[in-house]
């Protein structure tokens, strides 16, 4: 099959795209930012689930010329990892749902209220996650609640879900 010039580029941009974005998740693995190893089984919890909505928003950005599933108008989420000037908004776990065209089955353990919008259910307050996801389509988390060893640091913090 003879590809055109058109056909070509937009099929090497997606490469790109899906290149740089798993260039970042390597990165941020390499650089020990995807949560903390410790905390046995409920770390490891945390982790798994990262990692998936990692994956999700990955394979969302590909899908969507790069665009990652949040609200842009929505309200900026701030902690060490998500700044003034690297902002985080929330993950829309709508958008990241296989009944979306997206790669989960069904919204993670641990998710908070604040990610079900635009018709996702499964989302607690009793849950401590917030998760979000920079502009350049990192995954970060927030931990809400007295029992969390900090609210103002990504990754595990001593409490799950």
């Amino acid at each position: 099959m003879k590809l055109t010039r058109l056909a070509m580029g937009g099929k090497m941009k997606r490469m790109l795209v899906g290149l740089l974005l798993l260039g970042l998740v390597v990165n941020g693995v390499a650089c020990g930012i995807s949560g903390g190893s410790s905390g046995g089984s409920k770390g490891a919890a945390y982790n798994a689930v990262h990692d998936d909505l990692q994956n999700a928003v990955t394979g969302y950005a590909t899908d969507h010329q790069g665009n990652f599933p949040y609200n842009v108008s929505g309200t900026q989420i701030f902690n060490t990892d998500c700044t003034a000037s690297r902002p985080c908004y929330v993950i829309n776990m709508s958008a990241i749902l296989v009944a979306n065209g997206g790669m989960l089955r069904q919204v993670p353990d641990g998710t908070r209220q604040d990610n079900c919008y635009g018709g996702a259910t499964g989302c607690s307050d009793l849950n401590h996650y917030t998760w979000l996801v920079n502009t350049v389509g990192y995954v970060y988390s927030k931990c809400m609640g007295s029992d969390c060893n900090s609210n103002d640091a990504s990754g595990y913090q001593g409490v799950w879900p």
